[in-house]
């Protein structure tokens, strides 16, 4: 079995208002979970702009490259070595990025004994801690 069967990815946005709000995105990530077909691994990423902006700069070069390499399949003729050349590159680069991609969660910190300050705490595998 490839590693790629069965399997969705979803990108989304971190940067909105209502996206950074965590009950919002576990509801989001239900209601997408109970949608999908049973047999459908989701992964959802939930992207910063700087991480959004470089997987659409690689993911627009594939679909174009993409689009010349099936224009000329359609017609039943093979693609000229460029046009399957670049599809390769672009799509090897896309696959990097995305690889790469991890989720960003709202920064917390951790309780001050002294003055206890509940206001952000911190939720396993729904924060980071610190600034990094």
């Amino acid at each position: 079995m490839d590693p790629y069967s069965f399997r969705v990815s979803l990108i989304l946005p971190y940067w909105l208002v209502r996206f950074r709000n965590m009950h919002f995105r576990a509801f989001i990530e239900h209601l997408i979970r109970m949608h999908l077909p049973a047999h459908l691994f989701a992964r959802i990423c939930w992207l910063n702009q700087e991480q959004m902006d470089l997987f659409e700069k690689a993911y627009r070069p594939w679909r174009k490259a993409l689009a010349d390499y099936l224009a000329f399949n359609e017609c039943g003729r093979t693609p000229p070595e460029k046009i399957v050349k670049q599809r390769t590159q672009t799509q090897n680069r896309l696959i990097e990025i995305w690889l790469n991609l991890r989720s960003v969660y709202p920064q917390a910190t951790l309780m001050d004994c002294i003055e206890g300050d509940h206001e952000n705490p911190v939720v396993l595998d729904n924060m980071t801690l610190g600034s990094g």
